[in-house]
Formats: C-alpha cells, structure tokens, sequence
C-alpha cells in the first residue's frame, strides 16, 4: 500500500461479473467499511482476497464473493476489522484481445 493506495490485478472469478478476471482494482483505506463495499482483505489463510462485505459482526465481517463459484461466507469465516486493507474505488476490465485471424 503506497499513501493508502493498493492496486492489483484480480485473478480467479468470485468477485464476476462486477470484477472479472484480469481486471484492475485500486483500493483505498478506509477506515469506514460498511455492508456491501467491495473490499481487500488479508485473510489469515488465503492471505489477500476481495470479496462483498456481507454484514458486519463485533468481532469483524463476514464477506462473501459474487459469484456461485466462490468460497462460503463459513469457509471464511470473520475477518477482523483490522484485516481489511481497503475499500474498492474504482476497477477496470481491459478489453478482450480478438484471436488473430492472419495466416502465415
């Protein structure tokens, strides 16, 4: 994180269609986090995830992904307030390259 900025390239699908693999993400800090913001967060096992922040719990939040394929709100558990490493500001999904059709 740089000034309390992060940017990075999403890899796998549980944030589709909103954040489609190989999209870019940039993060903010943030020290509000509420239900449904997108966030970066550094899960004690998986290490750095985005998810949707699901609901909030006293002991932290409950986030889950977007799409059918990703992992249960259970498999992750709570993360801890201080495990969120910022909220989503703004993401980009570069266009899809068309296969070259040139032949040799």
């Amino acid at each position: 994180m740089m000034f309390g900025w992060t940017l990075i390239r999403i890899r796998g699908r549980s944030m589709a269609p909103v954040l489609p693999h190989g999209s870019y993400a940039l993060f903010r800090a943030k020290r509000t986090v509420r239900t449904g913001d997108i966030v970066l967060a550094d899960h004690p096992v998986l290490g750095p995830i985005v998810k949707s922040v699901r609901r909030q719990t006293p002991a932290g939040y409950i986030l889950e992904g977007r799409s059918p394929a990703s992992i249960g709100s259970a498999a992750l558990g709570v993360i801890p307030r201080d495990g969120i490493i910022g909220v989503l500001v703004m993401a980009h999904t570069p266009p899809r390259r068309a296969p070259d059709r040139r032949t040799a």
